[in-house]
């Protein structure tokens, strides 16, 4: 039984050998590329908006825990900030 796989292993490769030597003798060129479409997709997403009262929203999107990271609001005619950061510890696995 080790007799005949040793055999086919020999045929085997020179058989291969002898294909590659063809093509290298006769300069026989392979494709080699691959075309294909992909998407990227992004972890973290800033979105700016416009509030209805003139309000601009600014929100940090994180799209690996599916939750929001870090939201700010800013009130230009009162002078108001608001920003609220969330502890990732207490965000619910």
């Amino acid at each position: 039984m080790l007799k005949k796989r040793s055999k086919n292993r020999i045929y085997v490769s020179s058989i291969g050998a002898s294909i590659l030597l063809v093509l290298f003798l006769f300069n026989i060129k392979v494709p080699h590329s691959i075309h294909t479409y992909f998407e990227v997709q992004p972890v973290q997403k800033w979105i700016l908006a416009k509030g209805s009262e003139g309000q601009i929203i600014s929100s940090v999107i994180n799209f690996k825990s599916g939750s929001s990271n870090n939201v700010s609001v800013v009130q230009f005619e009162r002078g108001e900030i608001m920003n609220y950061n969330f502890i990732p510890s207490l965000e619910s696995k």
